[in-house]
């Protein structure tokens, strides 16, 4: 008995590219399993940088499992014809494992006046919204998907009982690829460059496949800008050298195929409703969507979101508070739950604002235990033991265990706990993570079962509900609330 079903699909792309795909001396299966790997890389780089022409690593394994023994037969062709990127750098760590990229030629179809010596054409957004085209594929899904029926059952009952003006969305989106600037995607051009090395991900329109290669010496990096008159862009996955206009072009292209397609899906009725195998979580439509569309979701059909705040660093103490009992420890969990540790930190670190706190304190979360910088020197005289367990802790298990496990922890309180007490009650609720969706007229009794929950699975944190852009409710839950020491 055949462990796959199949399913129809369709991607949003620019018609030069299902032109170039549709010529292909390939089987109509084939294709079908080309498209849906440009759904993925395009997707899972989207996800990782912002960009869908940085590459992404996909194991030998893995595109044995998604696709079949013989998915060389049609990448290989891919490939060869210029579509799809392929590095020669192969992860030691993952047996068989290539990097793969969409070519970013397809950059330069739907530019103003574009001219190869041109070096900041732009992209006018409504023509290439316009000039989309929709492909219908047929989709290979592992029958053991289908055995989280009751996950799919709930979310697609609540999704189609909204009411969604499409239309207004989609003119959500043009206006959001238009106000592209570096400044809105909070990124900046760096002037000076103040560090040793720097991490590059593209120069031009030319991805950075080995990671070996990657980490420049500022020397480097000046070098090139001044031979090519590009700008060095920094951003948080690394930095862009590249003609600044050119750059914003690739964001924007980016931004409209990403987000229309992840409306299209809904739209099309194509509900994905998947528990993540690696951390538990739920993954659905809606939880990488575009924050201004699902907010314009929400408005048209009166539901509020409630967020747990600080979640990562919430459900860290949850994990300190069964394994580490020093002063320093309990401070830790107080400030993380009551909504102050960023602020705390930043008056500490004698940094202006807590967003410098927080991305400091965040690379404890993401970064290898033998990351080392000024400002961890500088936490790990705030939180010494904290920081020591933590340490400790992914040198035991491994770096990106540790993620993980917070991960699994945010999925068990939110899934396994809040969505199915919610759901005996028969409320609408969609997930998000660390976020749950629901209809205005239900929230006493929603914010009733998470505060039974709360308690009775010894979680600590602060709730924030937005009824509106000028009101937020406040809910604290748990029991750590009072500080046992002077601060």
């Amino acid at each position: 008995m055949s462990k796959y079903t199949f399913k129809k699909s369709q991607i949003k792309l620019p018609e030069k590219m299902i032109q170039d795909i549709e010529k292909l001396n390939l089987s109509e299966t084939n294709k079908s399993h080309a498209f849906k790997f440009i759904q993925i890389i395009m997707s899972d780089s989207f996800k990782n940088t912002g960009d869908i022409f940085s590459f992404n690593e996909k194991p030998k394994e893995y595109l044995k499992k998604v696709f079949s023994v013989n998915y060389n037969l049609w990448l290989k062709v891919l490939i060869n014809e210029d579509i799809i990127l392929c590095s020669n750098y192969y992860n030691p760590k993952k047996n068989e494992s290539l990097q793969y990229a969409i070519n970013p030629k397809y950059n330069n179809y739907y530019l103003i006046n574009y001219i190869s010596s041109d070096p900041s054409p732009v992209l006018c957004v409504k023509t290439f919204y316009n000039s989309l085209i929709n492909r219908c594929f047929k989709e290979k899904v592992n029958k053991a998907q289908k055995e989280q029926s009751i996950y799919y059952k709930w979310f697609n009952e609540d999704i189609k009982s909204l009411k969604i003006n499409y239309d207004l969305l989609d003119q959500i989106i043009i206006e959001r690829a238009e106000k592209i600037s570096l400044e809105n995607l909070g990124f900046k051009e760096l002037k000076y460059l103040e560090k040793k090395s720097y991490k590059v991900i593209n120069i031009g329109n030319s991805s950075i496949s080995d990671v070996k290669k990657r980490f420049m010496k500022s020397s480097r990096v000046e070098e090139i800008k001044e031979i090519n008159n590009f700008s060095i862009i920094e951003t948080p996955s690394g930095c862009y050298l590249d003609d600044l206009g050119n750059y914003l072009n690739k964001i924007k292209l980016s931004i409209i195929l990403s987000y229309s397609n992840s409306l299209d899906r809904l739209k099309m009725d194509n509900i994905k409703v998947i528990r993540n195998e690696t951390n538990n979580r739920l993954d659905t439509n809606i939880t990488n969507m575009y924050s201004e569309l699902l907010d314009e979701i929400c408005r048209q059909n009166e539901l509020i979101q409630i967020d747990l705040r600080n979640s990562q660093f919430c459900f860290l103490s949850k994990l300190l508070k069964e394994n580490l009992k020093t002063p320093d420890s309990q401070l830790f969990q107080i400030l993380s739950t009551n909504g102050k540790l960023y602020n705390y930190v930043a008056n500490c670190l004698g940094v202006k604002n807590y967003s410098e706190s927080k991305k400091s304190l965040f690379s404890l979360l993401f970064s290898s235990h033998k990351f080392k910088s000024n400002e961890k020197k500088e936490l790990k005289k705030i939180f010494p033991t904290v920081i020591e367990w933590i340490d400790n802790f992914k040198k035991q298990n491994g770096d990106n265990q540790f993620s993980i496990s917070l991960q699994k922890i945010e999925s068990k309180f939110f899934i396994d706990h809040v969505l199915f007490e919610i759901k005996k009650h028969k409320f609408l609720c969609l997930t998000k993570h660390d976020s749950l969706i629901v209809r205005k007229q239900d929230y006493n009794q929603i914010i009733l079962i998470i505060r039974d929950l709360s308690e009775r699975h010894k979680l600590d944190g602060m709730f924030k509900s937005d009824f509106s852009k000028e009101y937020n409710k406040i809910e604290k839950v748990g029991v750590n609330s009072i500080i046992p020491f002077r601060v």
